[in-house]
């Protein structure tokens, strides 16, 4: 996730699909020996001390399993790329379900005009029946 800064140049801006992470202020919080992400009171993730090595740090994945050890900026990176993947996943969801409604109350193709222009030539049948070409010897170019 890229910080935001008053001073950002137009080149070092923050792109489209990461205007959702600007609104989360994702925040770490001390919780006894642990780390853990926030963003308002929701949860996203934990890194823990290892229980066996001083300085090594695990992030706790589903189910309560551990990652591999990391030391604690690595862990903590992890935790806030999984963020971000989720934030993102949600936003798409949120914008598939609740697509931005039409200014117009009506239907797209109610009014004056069809939706199709009319087409005479194409109801009319053809002046003169189709040809068959033999099968037999093959056609030659001349």
């Amino acid at each position: 996730m890229w910080l935001i800064n008053e001073r950002t140049s137009a080149r070092n801006r923050i792109p489209d699909n990461d205007r959702v992470l600007r609104d989360a202020s994702l925040i770490w919080r001390r919780d006894g020996a642990n780390w853990v992400l926030f963003s308002g009171r929701r949860r996203f993730g934990r890194v823990v001390p290892d229980s066996k090595y001083a300085g090594v740090w695990r992030s706790v994945l589903s189910g309560g399993r551990l990652s591999d050890m990391a030391n604690l900026a690595w862990a903590k990176n992890a935790v806030l790329a999984a963020a971000e993947r989720e934030l993102e996943w949600e936003a798409r969801k949120r914008a598939a379900i609740a697509p931005p409604k039409c200014p117009e109350k009506w239907g797209v193709f109610e009014g004056s005009a069809p939706p199709i222009a009319p087409n005479d030539l194409a109801a009319t049948p053809l002046a003169e029946p189709l040809q068959k070409t033999p099968s037999g010897g093959g056609a030659t170019c001349a």
